[in-house]
């Protein structure tokens, strides 16, 4: 999960379904790989077909080193995406919310976040931790990862299967695993991961600093 664009990006026919944010990073586009694949998925689920184009080919040309978020954006089978590029600062998180929304819904990493950033304006902290059927899923902005002293481990149950996350999970570096209020004890911290959030940047809270429901 990323940030929360609500223009229509540039795109002159209405707003665009979806989008992708992907990290720039020494003059390197990362995880390329699991975008492309993301998209794929998304589009081939919505509109019976491939996308018939590859996400590297409509990215900027990378401007030198520094971090950058780059911001693409999809019309559908409208055309191709239009992509632009922004400088990234890490968000400084100090305390979560665990909170309950049944009306949540983000399987696909689409441009409309309304419900998604009116529930972190109103958590009542830094920003939320949705809790569905029991289980803790997703920040509003990141998929988490959770330390204790066996190990790393993320919700099996998220709102959107981003793709740092998928990278962890398939490195072996974080298991995946039912993480309950009633389990958050035995961890010690909550760390951020998304397209643009490592766990080396430690965007993180103490567990100590998630207020219960």
């Amino acid at each position: 999960m990323d940030c929360s664009d609500k223009d229509s990006g540039g795109l002159p026919f209405g707003p665009p379904l979806f989008l992708e944010t992907i990290k720039l990073q020494g003059g390197s586009y990362r995880l390329l790989d699991l975008h492309q694949r993301r998209l794929e998925r998304a589009w081939s689920a919505r509109f019976g077909e491939p996308p018939g184009f590859l996400l590297e080919e409509h990215l900027p040309k990378p401007p030198g080193p520094g971090l950058f978020r780059a911001r693409a954006v999809y019309p559908g089978p409208l055309g191709p995406p239009v992509a632009t590029l922004h400088p990234y600062s890490f968000p400084s998180p100090s305390t979560l919310k665990l909170t309950e929304d049944p009306g949540i819904s983000y399987s696909d990493k689409l441009l409309d976040r309304k419900a998604i950033d009116d529930l972190k304006a109103s958590c009542g902290a830094s920003d939320f931790i949705l809790v569905r059927n029991g289980s803790l899923t997703d920040s509003s902005i990141a998929n988490l990862v959770f330390e204790a002293e066996d190990g790393l481990f993320t919700p099996d149950e998220c709102l959107l299967a981003g793709v740092k996350r998928e990278s962890l999970l398939a490195s072996g570096r974080v298991k995946a695993c039912r993480i309950g209020p009633e389990s958050l004890p035995r961890y010690s911290k909550a760390y951020f991961v998304n397209a643009m959030i490592d766990l080396e940047d430690d965007v993180s809270v103490l567990v100590a600093d998630i207020l219960p429901l």
